[in-house]
């Protein structure tokens, strides 16, 4: 057993239950990369993972701080071109199949800090 263990058992009972309703069968992870940032505002470029090597689903958990993942529609479609940026919380678990994960190119903005705007309702 390595320190890994606990978190490889975790985000695999949960991203089971996030694909219940899923189209995309469930099968077990058996990668993690994990990424250390030497410091703040250092970014991902866009990108979409190789499908050969991490297959159909691709988990990503969010450890250390919250971070906006910047989504760029796939050229040449009727989607709007505009980005999306999405909230991954700090110790979230976000999971990708589908046209997000083989389509869209996803990355981190470099950028010294995040501005993220609230609801009324303060959530």
């Amino acid at each position: 057993a390595n320190a890994l263990d606990g978190l490889r058992s975790t985000v695999n009972t949960d991203v089971a239950a996030m694909l219940r309703d899923s189209a995309e069968p469930f099968r077990p992870l058996d990668q993690c990369t994990v990424n250390d940032y030497p410091r703040p505002g250092v970014g991902i470029p866009p990108h979409v993972d190789d499908t050969c090597h991490f297959g159909p689903v691709i988990a990503v958990v969010s450890l250390a701080a919250p971070v906006l993942m910047t989504w760029t529609p796939p050229p040449n479609t009727s989607i709007s071109s505009s980005a999306v940026d999405v909230l991954l919380p700090q110790r979230s678990l976000a999971v990708f199949t589908g046209a997000a994960r083989s389509e869209w190119r996803h990355g981190i903005v470099e950028r010294a800090a995040d501005v993220v705007m609230r609801d009324a309702a303060g959530a």
